[in-house]
């Protein structure tokens, strides 16, 4: 049995075909237990918006800690709601992660979006001297920013 749900945790992070659900949660198919700064994961994130996004909307929830990412592309092209929530601005941290000028979050919606309506909350994004934006947002009608801190870079 330990071994099925060892297995099936591999599918679900690797191929991203999650469980049908309205909530996906970086504890489920991240790796919140390593050290801070160990694991890249921009995939696990990038893996559970995708998700969240092709099922017709969700919530993304980080919890509390510290996850490095080169970078991630949240961006839609309807009307679609997808939030990415964290424990709050002085408990989840997205650092920038390798030499990408790349900035941290780009939640541009395409030119065809038509109401985009979403939130980042609860979050701190962290860039370092090579990351120039940290929140890039273009195109988005209602983007909500709450209990959100940027250092080290721009929004």
């Amino acid at each position: 049995m330990m071994r099925l749900a060892a297995l099936l945790s591999i599918v679900l992070f690797t191929g991203c075909a999650l469980l049908e659900q309205d909530s996906f949660d970086l504890s489920a198919y991240g790796n919140p237990e390593a050290p801070a700064m160990v694991q890249d994961q921009t995939s696990a994130i990038q893996c559970m918006w995708d998700a969240a996004y092709s099922r017709g909307g969700g919530t993304v929830r980080l919890p509390a800690g510290t996850f490095g990412i080169t970078g991630l592309r949240l961006r839609w092209d309807s009307k679609i709601t997808v939030n990415l929530v964290g424990a709050g601005a002085k408990a989840t941290y997205l650092v920038k992660m390798g030499t990408e000028p790349d900035g941290l979050l780009d939640l541009s919606a395409s030119p065809n979006a038509i109401e985009v309506h979403s939130t980042v909350s609860g979050l701190s994004v962290i860039g370092n001297a090579r990351c120039s934006p940290g929140i890039v947002a273009t195109g988005c009608a209602y983007l909500s920013l709450r209990d959100v801190i940027v250092s080290d870079s721009s929004v």
